[in-house]
């Protein structure tokens, strides 16, 4: 899906807030080139409505609001996992998209559900798919302080090793860090400890590393290397997405940005898509 920015906010507990012990509330926030705040309820609507389905846990409902609310509610043990799974959902359905056949299945499905509301059934069948490459989905980081990420582990002797490292993997061809195989793995178990984003956000604030970059990442073999590792170890690419699969990429976000000069709007784009080599690319 195509467009502008989307903002999801999930009112529970250490994400933002709750609501009664067997209740959570879900605020979807789009914002669109849909001119008519009809359609974006209508869009807002459908999403949540698309991703309920493929969930199969029939003791939580899902009741739909004004404004791209949702109450989720259901017995207590259970409610705030399923609002969880909910979320990871519909962020499955707005990046992944839906063709135009599985557009018109779930636009059948979501007008049925709608009982014997005439009205709101007519208004659903105004949706159409075209309104979908309308809405992106965008997640803000607001909540993190810059100072987290600068408190991420970077020694005097990593920036050596990692400078070490850039400069040979740009500067040398294959025979010269063949030679080097050895040495090259051994830098790279000591910088391991490094957060990726704190490891890339040094080299790209660091002028003679940054105008490596492009000789890395215009070789096939070593820009392959470098995010996808070779052997035993992984890649930048792997190890961003291990972090941001394990809750510790995200929050580092607003000093990675402070520290290599761009707004974080500018860039969530690649960490909502895990596209780190596209990230790399818009900044060096």
């Amino acid at each position: 899906m195509k467009g502008l920015l989307t903002h999801l906010i999930l009112v529970l507990g250490a994400l933002g807030g709750s609501l009664h012990s067997d209740e959570v509330e879900m605020d979807l926030q789009l914002s669109t080139d849909l001119q008519m705040d009809r359609d974006l309820n209508l869009i807002q609507n459908f999403l949540l409505f698309s991703a309920t389905e493929t969930l199969c846990d029939s003791r939580c409902s899902v009741a739909y609001e004004l404004g791209g609310r949702a109450r989720v509610t259901g017995p207590e043990e259970i409610v705030h996992p399923y609002a969880l799974s909910l979320s990871k959902a519909l962020e499955h359905v707005m990046y992944n998209g839906m063709s135009e056949k599985q557009f018109e299945e779930a636009k059948e499905k979501f007008i049925s559900s709608l009982g014997q509301d005439l009205d709101e059934k007519a208004l659903a069948e105004e949706i159409q798919w075209g309104m979908l490459q309308q809405v992106f989905p965008y997640q803000m980081v607001t909540q993190a302080s810059p100072q987290q990420f600068y408190q991420l582990r970077l020694t005097h002797e990593d920036q050596k090793l990692i400078s070490e490292m850039i400069t040979d993997l740009g500067e040398l061809g294959w025979f010269g860090l063949l030679k080097k195989k050895s040495k090259m793995e051994k830098i790279g178990d000591k910088i391991f400890p490094v957060h990726p984003l704190r490891f890339i956000g040094y080299v790209l604030a660091t002028p003679s590393l940054k105008k490596q970059l492009p000789n890395i990442l215009n070789d096939f073999v070593k820009r392959k290397s470098f995010f996808g590792g070779h052997g035993k170890r992984i890649g930048f690419g792997q190890r961003m997405t291990n972090e941001d699969l394990e809750g510790n990429l995200r929050p580092y976000i607003p000093g990675f940005a402070q520290q290599v000069g761009v707004s974080e709007a500018s860039i969530m784009k690649y960490f909502d898509r895990r596209d780190w080599e596209e990230l790399v690319r818009h900044l060096m």
